[in-house]
């Protein structure tokens, strides 16, 4: 169906079918990756992660619309690679179709970068972490492990035909500037102070729940901002915890699972329950449960982590974690529905030995 056109002596005409211009599609595109500055974070901080980093930094002026800088220790990207780093389906996490039935990583398509430099004015300065020799690699493929090397882009292209090289340490660095600049009224619908903390409290949350689900394998976080005419402050920091830093040091076969988390009832005390999920704890377990409890701790308060109940299971275990939380049910109606009229023992054995 064809909808209608320009009106002609009361005739409506019909328009012509045509093919979108290719700037015009990936805009299109870009808009439905990049929907908001947290949803750029997001996507940012899955590629941290996908690198293997081990340390996160957040940073973001006016809710991220004037600047979204991510900051990772992880891998790092090559000199040879930073010009194909915001190409639409340009990826080093899939190489054929088949590679889907494995995929292990969060993103896959390498459209994140793409979407971003459509949007926004893009940097990425990163330096490549030498790899060890081995026999397949006896060059080690050294890459730009000397310095880092900047490239900036725009509508998915280099500015420039070569990187410039630039101090920096081991890992990438990419910066999100002036979010929407080409689209004002959808910058223009996440501009003034309500919206913009409205904005950053989105990118804290995006972070915090990150840093507690990564805690188990000793992912640090930093998050902050700046508002207007306001100096920066930092709003989550989980650097210096101390069992992140021994989880970080944990192998993964000496994981047995991720420990999951729900709601526990003060003055629990099962021991049948206890002595079964000690007995298959290992030391590994306990580092990453400590780990993530202090990380809950951190973000909503101890309190809150101290009445956490340890439910181990799989990644996305809804069955272990449904069973848990049912018998802490249960045992809170029992706890409502004991009488209250009931002495403890030791309370009555003293009583009687008074009389």
């Amino acid at each position: 169906m064809v909808s209608g056109g320009k009106t002609i002596m009361g005739i409506v005409q019909p328009r012509k079918i045509r093919v979108l211009p290719k700037d015009v599609v990936d805009r299109i595109a870009a808009g439905e990756v990049v929907q908001r500055p947290s949803s750029v974070a997001k996507e940012l901080i899955e590629n941290s992660l996908d690198a293997d980093s081990h340390s996160i930094d957040i940073q973001c002026t006016n809710g991220g619309l004037n600047l979204l800088s991510i900051t990772d220790d992880g891998c790092g990207i090559s000199k040879n690679d930073l010009s194909l780093a915001a190409v639409r389906f340009a990826t080093s996490k899939l190489q054929e179709f088949d590679d889907l039935k494995s995929i292990e990583t969060f993103g896959f398509r390498g459209e994140a970068l793409a979407s971003a430099s459509m949007v926004s004015r893009l940097t990425i300065s990163s330096r490549r972490r030498p790899r060890p020799i081995s026999k397949e690699s006896p060059s080690s493929s050294k890459g730009n492990t000397n310095c880092a090397y900047k490239q900036t882009y725009r509508d998915g292209k280099p500015t420039t035909t070569k990187p410039t090289p630039s101090a920096g340490n081991y890992g990438t660095v990419v910066k999100v500037e002036d979010l929407f600049y080409n689209i004002p009224s959808r910058r223009n619908a996440f501009e003034g102070t309500k919206r913009e903390t409205e904005e950053y409290n989105k990118i804290l949350e995006v972070a915090q729940r990150y840093a507690i689900h990564k805690s188990a394998i000793g992912v640090s976080f930093t998050c902050g901002g700046k508002k207007k005419q306001k100096s920066f402050q930092c709003d989550l920091n989980t650097q210096s915890l101390t069992n992140v830093k021994k989880a970080r040091l944990v192998p993964s076969n000496k994981r047995h699972k991720t420990p999951v988390f729900v709601a526990e009832e003060k003055g629990k005390n099962d021991p049948l329950r206890e002595s079964s999920q000690q007995s298959n704890t290992t030391e590994g377990d306990s580092v990453v449960e400590a780990a993530c409890r202090e990380v809950i701790g951190h973000i909503y308060g101890s309190s809150v982590a101290r009445e956490l109940l340890v439910v181990r299971g799989l990644e996305g275990d809804v069955n272990a974690v449904n069973l848990a939380s049912l018998q802490a049910m249960k045992e809170k109606e029992y706890q409502n529905c004991a009488p209250s009229s009931v002495q403890q023992p030791s309370q009555q054995n003293s009583r009687n030995h008074n009389s």
